[in-house]
């Protein structure tokens, strides 16, 4: 009777364990996030955050975090996971804080405090939506999120790959790409233990694209828009039949239209004066509708 009642003991605990979650960021894993650089020419990159090993922290076994950028958590940030739960180390309360409550459901409010942006006031993050998100053959738990303060954090918090666009609230002008400019979805991909998560299967997590001039050719044209990245009048030029040049924000919004009627080297000029900094993109489409040629245009504060 006393070895079943041990076997029946040690089989609940194993039962236990098996039932937390799986450790939020293991060593090595990566995430790949967007930044436009401007030198030694206007681009496209990446930059990537990494967790490059364990350390102990007041007391606590940590994950360490490095090349956040500033990003609303330290650099190097310490984490580790709990019941579902991450925490971080804060320099501002000398605490661990919660980040991410995996357990909660719609209608769940948690308060993520000691933050180093905005000094330390605290964000109140209330989940409005549970859902799954597959990634090929993997479905992980996403859900959507709005924040008190309205900091920038992102719509989304997913299981193993925190925020959608950043790992916390933030200020986007530490985060590596100038003043003023703000990317939504700049998680390109998340790497852990040989598996990858890629939001835009189409293209690598490390692809670098030179933004400066002129997109593809595409169907004859060969367009090109200057200057790039533009404060207020941008030019257009190149387009080889009459055709729409529109601006696209990166929340998909058309922003500015402008009727390209003459090809060759004819120019057309738009003002941008009055948009927010920032990436767009921006479309050339015939007017018959057989062509198009795409690109990106940074907008600079």
């Amino acid at each position: 009777m006393n070895k079943f009642l041990v076997v029946l003991a040690c089989l609940l605990w194993i039962d236990g364990l098996l039932a937390q979650s799986v450790d939020f960021a293991p060593v090595g894993a990566k995430w790949y996030i967007n930044q436009i650089v401007l030198e030694p020419i206007p681009a496209d990159s990446f930059i990537i955050v990494e967790v490059t090993g364990e350390e102990v922290k007041a007391g606590q076994l940590c994950r360490v975090i490095e090349n956040l950028s500033g990003c609303g958590l330290p650099n190097p940030a310490h984490l580790f996971s709990r019941n579902d739960s991450v925490f971080f180390y804060s320099a501002v309360t000398n605490e661990f804080e919660l980040l991410y409550d995996y357990t909660a459901q719609v209608g769940s409010k948690w308060t993520v405090k000691g933050l180093s942006i905005y000094g330390g006031k605290d964000v109140q993050v209330e989940v409005t939506n549970v859902f799954p998100w597959a990634f090929g053959a993997d479905t992980l738990q996403a859900m959507t999120i709005k924040t008190n303060p309205s900091y920038i954090w992102g719509l989304y918090i997913l299981e193993k790959i925190g925020g959608r666009d950043y790992l916390s609230p933030t200020d986007t002008e530490d985060c590596g790409f100038g003043p003023g400019l703000y990317m939504p979805n700049v998680i390109r991909c998340y790497e852990e233990d040989g598996k990858t998560y890629n939001f835009n299967p189409e293209f690598e997590c490390d692809f670098y694209k030179d933004i400066s001039s002129t997109s593809d050719v595409t169907s004859g044209h060969h367009i090109t828009v200057v200057p790039n990245p533009a404060r207020d009048i941008v030019r257009i030029s190149g387009w080889a039949e009459p055709g729409i040049w529109s601006l696209v924000d990166m929340n998909g919004r058309n922003v500015l239209e402008i009727f390209c009627n003459d090809g060759g080297t004819f120019q057309e000029a738009g003002n941008l004066s009055s948009y927010l900094p920032g990436m767009y993109h921006w479309h050339f489409i015939s007017l018959d509708g057989r062509s198009m040629t795409s690109g990106v245009l940074v907008i600079a504060p």
